[in-house]
């Protein structure tokens, strides 16, 4: 729990203030998905880690930095926290991405109702149709995709993970220094 709440005010707390940019998100990513590639001890452990303050403050530190990312560009803090959560509090992948679901929930909604206190227009912004269309296809492919991971080892989610990160953290920067449309 004490991890679970250091990483959810970590990365509330960055969200807001937002200062750093999409090259330092590309570079985060790339190191996380070597990292979990290289680090396989445990994969398939289920059991929770012992927490130590270092590992709380990592987990707070990994927080603020993921917030502060998400706020910049906009990409999930789930990239990130996953890889995070593994390779600092070392979850085991399947707990870790369990643990990223439940902050990405907690850090939205404060997201959004953030939004409605600070801009009063927030909500005019929404495209509700989108919302509706990715939402109800998110959950439909959140079912399907739970059923298929419960069925992986834990070594495959991982480097499934890794390849992930690399083609958004290239996408990210490839997008920022204009190498690639916008639109695209």
């Amino acid at each position: 729990r004490m991890l679970i709440i250091a990483l959810g005010v970590g990365c509330m707390t960055l969200a807001a203030l937002g200062w750093l940019g999409p090259s330092l998100f590309g570079a985060l990513a790339l190191v996380a998905a070597w990292r979990m590639t290289v680090s396989q001890k445990g994969s398939e452990s289920t059991e929770l880690p012992k927490l130590t303050p270092r590992s709380i403050a990592l987990a707070a530190a990994t927080g603020l930095v993921i917030g502060i990312l998400t706020s910049v560009i906009g990409v999930g803090g789930g990239f990130l926290l996953v890889p995070a959560l593994v390779l600092f509090a070392n979850l085991p992948i399947k707990r870790a991405a369990g643990t990223s679901l439940l902050v990405i929930a907690v850090n939205s909604g404060v997201g959004v109702a953030a939004s409605g206190v600070y801009q009063r227009d927030a909500f005019d912004l929404v495209d509700w149709n989108a919302v509706s269309i990715v939402a109800v296809c998110g959950v439909v492919g959140s079912v399907f995709g739970a059923r298929f991971a419960a069925r992986l080892p834990a070594a495959v989610l991982k480097r499934i993970f890794a390849v992930v990160l690399v083609l958004v953290a290239l996408v990210v920067v490839l997008k920022e220094s204009g190498l690639l449309p916008s639109g695209a």
